[in-house]
């Protein structure tokens, strides 16, 4: 905005100064409107325009590319303009005549006249260096500039003027880039993507080719939550999310055994950061129990891999207090910053006529130091995430229940940024592949016999290798994605299928299956087919 104000001014003033110079119209924001109405009238005009640009829905920035275009064709002819009377009066014709040979009083364009005068003042100046000098032009107009001490002032067409900025002057460049920058904003407020998110350009070079030549996949995670991303008294990251990463390390670097360090890396990040961090490079892949909204998949610019968990908002609370949901009309309820939470409980709450007040913050540990001082009254989140903390919390405050009511869905999936086709389809069918596998019945004790010889053209297709019958017979399946197309193998000897997955880290939890079952056993999840 301060860049706006200092440049736009000078840019739309040029237009204004040309005019009056070419028609001979007195000019100068250092004079009063009805001593230069021509002057004032082209302001005035250029305003208009400006703002009936934001009415008829042209693009202000097309009409700025569009007018350098021009400025850059015209700039060559006008050149040779200013050139040809120097070059002419240099031969001589300083009298009656003017520079082109008419006799008269001529106006050449403004900038052209300006440029002659102004070549000729510079001449002579290089000449005097001390002093002043005096300049009086074809037409007889006095140009001079004189050196004080004190100041510098330029003599114009018999009028001495100071080339300070006057407050007249202050003003009118203050109320003309006014006009201009709000334009500018209002237009820019039509074509935003709101809620602060800024939609990232597609990457010239795939993120692959960068993780491939870097060595090592960066993966965003979480490190509070049991089950899903928990940092352990050792100081090791496990859980739900840090298999999947492990699972992309072995697709990317052809490995059954990614060790982290070496081909992954696991960066903790906190909610409301997650998606900055994402955009800024700070980790390739965010791997975080992050839900899948429309407004992240367009406002925030990530794109989202198929969902690794279904879940879904629910409240956590003393059993002793609290006996159900209603009965927290009024109280203080914990959210976690940077999440869905808080509006979704208040879209719920709403509908039922209830009240809370929101305690928003940083992360779970920090919302069970909170809980445990009695500053919440309950707790909202993924129920996923509520489940894997009661058996934690409960050492200290007793009695914990996690009510039926589920609040929002909550599709749980890996992101990536906008515009990397590669990468994203990587990600997206490493987990598809997941999913697929543990329907097909091929775990990580039994995968290295299948690739020996699968026991189903279904199973040969996942993991790439000849198929003994079927349409492909004879042949490898390649999906053509940028990784060796045996991907799934080493995938799948890294961290089994998803139900193995799902058995190491959630399962001892208390967690069930439920909607996360294969939808062949009454879930809903649904891999698509390798084919």
């Amino acid at each position: 905005m301060g860049t706006g104000l200092l440049a736009i001014p000078t840019l739309a003033g040029s237009a204004t100064y040309a005019v009056s110079e070419a028609f001979g119209w007195t000019e100068g924001l250092g004079r009063k409107p009805r001593e230069a109405p021509g002057f004032y009238g082209v302001i005035g005009v250029a305003m208009l325009v400006g703002l009936t640009l934001n009415f008829v829905g042209f693009d202000p920035i097309q009409a700025l590319y569009l007018s350098a275009i021009l400025n850059g064709l015209a700039a060559p002819p006008l050149v040779l303009l200013m050139l040809i009377p120097v070059q002419l009066r240099g031969r001589g014709e300083t009298t009656g005549r003017d520079a082109l040979g008419r006799t008269g009083r001529r106006h050449l364009p403004g900038d052209v006249a300006l440029g002659d005068r102004l070549s000729r003042v510079a001449a002579e100046r290089l000449t005097h260096p001390v002093g002043g000098v005096e300049h009086r032009d074809m037409h007889g107009h006095g140009f001079a500039f004189r050196k004080r001490r004190e100041d510098t002032r330029c003599i114009l067409y018999g009028k001495e003027t100071d080339m300070g900025i006057r407050r007249s002057n202050l003003f009118g460049a203050l109320l003309l880039s006014l006009v201009i920058v709000t334009s500018a904003c209002t237009r820019g407020e039509e074509d935003g993507n709101g809620d602060g998110g800024t939609a990232q350009p597609a990457p010239t070079e795939s993120l692959l080719q960068t993780i491939t030549d870097r060595g090592v996949l960066r993966c965003g995670v979480n490190n509070t939550v049991p089950g899903f991303g928990f940092e352990t008294a050792e100081g090791q990251i496990e859980g739900f999310d840090v298999d999947f990463c492990k699972a992309f390390a072995a697709a990317m670097f052809g490995t059954p055994s990614p060790e982290e360090g070496t081909h992954y890396e696991l960066i903790p990040i906190d909610a409301d950061a997650r998606f900055n961090a994402l955009r800024a490079g700070e980790f390739d892949v965010l791997v975080r129990n992050t839900t899948w909204t429309s407004s992240r998949d367009g406002a925030e610019g990530v794109s989202f891999a198929h969902p690794n968990f279904y879940d879904g908002q629910a409240i956590l609370a003393p059993e002793d207090d609290f006996a159900s949901l209603e009965d927290l009309d009024g109280a203080n309820i914990c959210v976690t910053t940077g999440t869905t939470t808080e509006l979704n409980l208040a879209d719920y709450f709403a509908s039922r006529d209830l009240d809370f007040e929101p305690i928003v913050l940083e992360d779970y540990e920090v919302i069970f130091e909170a809980f445990r001082q009695n500053r919440c009254d309950a707790v909202t989140g993924d129920r996923s995430a509520l489940a894997g903390l009661l058996p934690l919390w409960e050492e200290d405050v007793p009695n914990l229940t996690i009510f039926e009511d589920v609040i929002s869905k909550e599709p749980l999936a890996p992101g990536v940024l906008d515009g990397d086709d590669e990468w994203f389809d990587v990600v997206n069918m490493v987990v598809n592949g997941i999913i697929l596998a543990e329907e097909l019945g091929v775990t990580s004790e039994n995968v290295a016999q299948e690739i020996e010889g699968p026991s189903d053209p279904f199973i040969g297709a996942l993991l790439g290798v000849p198929v003994q019958e079927g349409e492909e017979l004879g042949l490898g399946f390649d999906p053509g994605l940028a990784v060796d197309p045996t991907f799934m193998q080493n995938v799948l000897q890294a961290v089994g299928n998803y139900g193995e997955i799902f058995e190491r880290n959630l399962t001892p939890l208390g967690h069930e299956r439920g909607i996360n079952a294969l939808w062949t056993d009454g879930g809903i999840q649904y891999a698509i087919p390798f084919r």
